[in-house]
């Protein structure tokens, strides 16, 4: 079975009214049973500024807790209380990195053989292991989101950190303090596999079944934007997936196409409903889709035209479709399955487009006997890429053999790249940029997404000495 976004290790699901949350709970990277002195960062305790500003609820006995809440010592920024997150209080805290003040460890990038550098995501941070479930590519900058479990006796403190890849800066981070023993599942960060910049501060307890969108900048030094006032799940518009442009956020999959064009407001729109919307991605100021019950990709701009259809027949079964600074790219499977199951997989191409296009570029057969794993396709500049693993008739699937399937658009050549020898590849935290693929590496076995070590970068002009030619 495929999914967009995973839910892992949550005591409940978020049910409000019928419908739940799409936001994957976030699993502590570690066992959570460390303990050791947090490294003390003097800086300042800032509640409710930033990214929209902060909002009061008097029904909510939280509210009034938050005007005394203790900085949580934890180096590396000055923290502020995320506005309109009150709701998550006492058991549990949200606060932000305070633009200007982020001095985190940046990731060091060392030589590992022709064209390709290696990087410890845990070099400064007092723990054995991180977690991560996306990357993404904002305006030619790739970047990752990093979650560290961090020790301490008194509380759970996990940071959430968004790198920018290119130099390892940090642009953005979101430390969430549990003093509730035992409240998983009652207070999480919602992660969605699709975009790095995304988070959900989601709590259930106390009958407050609430969610806070925020969508964490896209340079250094820039303030979030926190959808204010939170809403109750069960307001919050149904979807499998959550995808964003730089500026708005999208859920599709469950009937209907619904947006959040101002991430400082929680005011939803619905785009289209009824709708078979299966799967999307967006840059920069366009969102497309591709359909469960048509070979049609449809997109979504704000110019005011509403929704509109690009490509009325794509080519073969398309499955993924993702714009990029230059194109709409799309992946193909044949024959196709509900699980994606195919002998064949090949890429297409047109260029980027605000109403319907031209006929798309159709490639030639990238990798047979292979699974699209997930429902992540990448593009930037000339290059896509897409998860796969082996299809051997009758054999199971090792998700540990994952590898990407990397084409060069213009050439036509596909390479199948692969974590190196006693690491996997994590299937969503992988991105592109002008010069380079990015991929985290995890250890091997069911922890993955909570057990990378290290994320390594090959230079796309130099793929060939990393990785094997697709035949």
């Amino acid at each position: 079975m495929q999914r967009a976004l995973k839910r892992v290790a949550c005591a409940v699901v978020l049910v409000g009214a019928g419908v739940a949350s799409v936001y994957a709970c976030s699993r502590d990277p570690g066992s959570g049973d460390a303990r050791g002195t947090i490294p003390v960062q003097d800086g300042g305790f800032d509640v409710g500024s930033g990214g929209g500003g902060a909002q009061s609820d008097a029904a909510d006995p939280a509210a009034d807790a938050a005007a005394d809440v203790t900085p949580p010592p934890v180096s590396g920024a000055t923290w502020q209380l995320v506005p309109g997150s009150e709701f998550s209080g006492p058991e549990c805290w949200h606060f932000q990195a305070a633009p200007g003040t982020l001095s985190f460890p940046k990731l060091e990038w060392k030589n590992c053989g022709a064209g390709c550098e290696l990087a410890d995501v845990i070099q400064g941070y007092p723990v054995d292991e991180a977690g991560a479930i996306a990357a993404s590519t904002t305006q030619g900058q790739a970047l990752v989101r990093f979650k560290y479990l961090m020790p301490d006796a008194e509380s759970t403190k996990l940071l959430t950190r968004v790198v920018r890849l290119s130099d390892g800066h940090t642009v953005a981070a979101v430390l969430r303090d549990d003093h509730g023993k035992g409240s998983e599942g009652r207070c999480f960060l919602g992660l969605s596999e699709n975009s790095a910049r995304l988070l959900a501060v989601v709590a259930t307890h106390a009958g407050q079944e609430r969610e806070l969108l925020g969508l964490a900048p896209e340079a250094a030094d820039g303030a979030w934007q926190w959808a204010l006032p939170p809403l109750p799940v069960a307001k919050v518009p149904p979807g499998k997936s959550a995808v964003t442009t730089d500026s708005a956020l999208f859920h599709f999959g469950s009937g209907g196409v619904y947006a959040l064009p101002d991430m400082t407001k929680s005011d939803w729109t619905t785009l289209e409903e009824p709708s078979t919307a299966r799967f999307a991605g967006g840059d920069g100021d366009l969102v497309v889709w591709t359909e469960s019950s048509s070979d049609r990709v449809r997109g979504w701009a704000p110019d005011g035209k509403g929704p509109r259809t690009l490509l009325e027949q794509s080519p073969g079964k398309t499955y993924l479709a993702q714009p990029s600074n230059t194109r709409i790219v799309g992946v193909s499977v044949d024959p196709e399955f509900e699980n994606t199951l195919s002998t064949s997989v090949r890429f297409w191409h047109m260029p980027r487009t605000y109403q319907a296009g031209p006929s798309p570029v159709v490639m030639a057969v990238s990798a047979s006997q292979v699974m699209v794993n997930g429902t992540v396709l990448r593009t930037w500049g000339d290059y896509a890429a897409v998860p796969v693993l082996d299809h051997v008739p009758g054999a199971a699937f090792d998700s540990d053999a994952l590898w990407l399937l990397v084409t060069n658009l213009v050439t036509g050549k596909a390479w199948r790249v692969q974590a190196a020898p006693g690491f996997a590849l994590q299937s969503t935290t992988w991105a592109l940029d002008d010069t380079w693929l990015y991929f985290a590496e995890t250890l091997p076995g069911i922890k993955h997404e909570n057990s990378l070590k290290q994320i390594r970068r090959v230079q796309l002009s130099q793929l060939g000495s990393w990785a094997k030619e697709t035949k």
